[in-house]
């Protein structure tokens, strides 16, 4: 078992921390709350991959192919797919319950 490509898991990183940077219209609370939900979701498909590889690689479960072949491509597209939901939420205001900061009164 070679885990020579290992270091690309973290590539799916770059791509979640850019978006949440550049979109348009978010304070930097809706972007902190997307990094902070959404890098655990990122680790954990990171450490589902990593589970799922032992027993592909020691027992040739085809269960486990699917899975970590499925990650290959879901992991892909995970960042887009936080953001798309992150935006499309936070547009509606549906996602988190926000509340108006009351006026300052002059």
């Amino acid at each position: 078992m070679s885990l020579s490509g290992a270091y690309l898991v973290n590539f799916n990183l770059v791509p979640l921390v850019a978006l949440a940077i550049v979109t348009p219209g978010w304070g930097l609370r809706e972007r902190g709350e997307m990094l902070v939900i959404g890098v655990p979701i990122l680790f954990l498909l990171h450490v589902l991959d990593l589970v799922a590889h032992f027993p592909m690689y020691f027992y040739g479960s085809a269960i486990a192919q699917m899975i970590v072949y499925s990650i290959g491509v879901g992991g892909v597209a995970m960042p887009f797919i936080i953001w798309f939901v992150f935006a499309f939420f936070f547009r509606k205001n549906l996602f988190l319950e926000r509340k108006a900061l009351p006026k300052e009164s002059r």
